[in-house]
């Protein structure tokens, strides 16, 4: 219930704010009167400026973002990184703006990921997923090929968690105008 309301509240923030620390801050506001004594939220919020070709984002405890650069090695995003949600009412995420060059992708994910165990009970871990971003492939192949690989560490059998995955890429050509 309280992911509902979060996503509800947060959908029309975002259309009436500009601003992700804004929208960020009235989110905790409203959970803060809304959650019980240890409920949180996690969530990684990002804004594209297509012109700009920029990313500004916020890590609100989540940690499971990349950015994978057309050249050049992937890496984890963790600056901007603060608390989840519904922890403290007054406390503040720094955004972080990062530039990126036509063919970059940023590559979000799921804990159910990272934390997926296999038959021994290890976990698939954060390596195994940036070793999977090291190719360069499309991001409809990097999902197929992120998705196959959890399904096999699980077994085959059921996942323990949720598998949420999403890969955005900036586009080459002239950036839309006005």
């Amino acid at each position: 219930v309280l992911m509902t309301a979060a996503q509800a509240f947060l959908n029309g923030e975002l259309r009436r704010s500009e601003s992700l620390l804004a929208t960020l801050r009235a989110l905790n506001r409203y959970l803060d009167g809304r959650s019980m004594p240890g409920e949180f939220l996690t969530l990684w919020i990002g804004l594209y400026d297509a012109e700009a070709r920029t990313l500004e984002y916020i890590d609100a405890g989540h940690g499971f973002a990349a950015h994978a650069p057309i050249s050049g090695e992937p890496r984890l995003l963790q600056e901007g990184g603060g608390p989840p949600l519904g922890i403290s009412p007054t406390h503040d995420w720094a955004p972080v703006t990062l530039a990126l060059a036509p063919g970059d992708q940023v590559f979000l994910f799921s804990d159910g990921l990272a934390e997926q165990r296999d038959a021994r009970g290890e976990f698939f871990g954060l390596e195994r997923a940036m070793e999977s971003l090291r190719a360069a492939r499309t991001p409809e192949e990097r999902i197929q090929e992120l998705t196959e690989l959890v399904l096999a560490h699980a077994g085959g059998g059921a996942l323990a968690d949720d598998l949420t995955l999403a890969c955005v890429e900036a586009l080459a050509g002239q950036p839309p105008t006005g």
